[in-house]
């Protein structure tokens, strides 16, 4: 059963909310199963079904909706090559998990370099501050003794030499700041990349269960974070993007009408953002339910996760 893990673990939820959806394109080997007007049907009692039990409007069917794309796609012998790819994939997630593991440590050296970096600067600048102060004073009086006089030069050599060294000091801070930041880029360059083959061996992986008939429809959507980390006037900064989108309905095998009602409602209501519920008979069950084949009806957990997540 390790296809049904994958296939959680790599479909994203997002809190859509309301949606609009169409009919897209209905394959020449589906035409001889249900015609559009049929489909047209199945998705009105959908949404009479979401409707009376919900007391709110789920969807609407447009022109300018989501597409429902009924997707014929030639069985295959793959199972090896499924096989393979979904121990790379879990070699992968291993790995990104122990970047993360590095994100958290590495966070906290940086914010602790950091720190140390703007305690320097601030012991530096007042040592400034307070010769630039004492020199000031100094000049107001035009002429000292010359053993005052010496006493004042070697004062302020004496000062300037500690601020060399407070200067090499804060030196060091920032460049290894700064090594230490290229590393913590690079590993995060790394890690987008990583995410990057995860998700296109996760496109593989959908893809050979289609072939396999492993899944019978989904709805497709992304989510891509990008992480930034840059320095800037010596301080630490860091940002993240993150980006949703929800594109499509493709289903690619049904037993009967009533079958594809339900795989219908289900992939719906993922359009929508309500994710898988573990619950028995449920419609948000990851493995379809007899019982919803039977009958599709919305259990008290599935309207429970409609009312959380809608």
């Amino acid at each position: 059963m390790k296809f049904i893990f994958v296939t959680l673990f790599f479909i994203t939820f997002l809190h859509a909310g309301y949606e609009k959806i169409k009919i897209g394109t209905i394959s020449d080997f589906h035409k001889d199963k249900i015609t559009a007007f049929e489909l047209k049907q199945i998705l009105d009692e959908i949404e009479q079904t979401f409707e009376t039990q919900l007391g709110f409007n789920v969807f609407d069917y447009s022109s300018d909706g989501k597409p429902i794309d009924l997707v014929y796609i030639t069985p295959s012998n793959a199972q090896k090559s499924l096989d393979r790819k979904i121990e790379r994939y879990h070699r992968k997630m291993d790995k990104s998990k122990e970047l993360i593991s590095y994100f958290d440590s590495a966070k906290k050296q940086l914010d602790f370099l950091q720190d140390k970096y703007n305690i320097q600067s601030k012991k530096l600048n007042k040592i400034i501050e307070s010769l630039n102060l004492y020199v000031k004073e100094v000049n107001k009086q035009k002429a000292y003794p010359k053993d005052q006089y010496n006493k004042i030069k070697a004062y302020i050599a004496k000062e300037k030499e500690l601020i060399s060294k407070e200067k090499r000091v804060k030196q060091k801070l920032e460049t290894k700041l700064n090594l230490e930041n290229t590393k913590y880029n690079n590993k995060v360059n790394s890690y987008n990349n990583l995410l990057r083959q995860i998700n296109n061996l996760a496109f593989e992986i959908e893809s050979l269960n289609r072939s396999l008939k492993v899944v019978k429809g989904q709805a497709i959507g992304e989510k891509r974070v990008t992480l930034k980390t840059y320095i800037e006037d010596g301080v630490y900064k860091k940002e993240k993007n993150i980006e949703n989108t929800m594109n499509k309905i493709e289903i690619y095998s049904f037993d009967s009408k009533e079958q594809l009602k339900v795989i219908l409602a289900h992939e719906i209501a993922h359009l929508v953002g309500i994710p898988h519920i573990n619950v028995k008979n449920a419609l948000m069950n990851p493995i379809l339910q007899d019982n919803q084949v039977k009958n599709l009806e919305l259990t008290f957990d599935d309207i429970r996760a409609f009312e959380m997540n809608f």
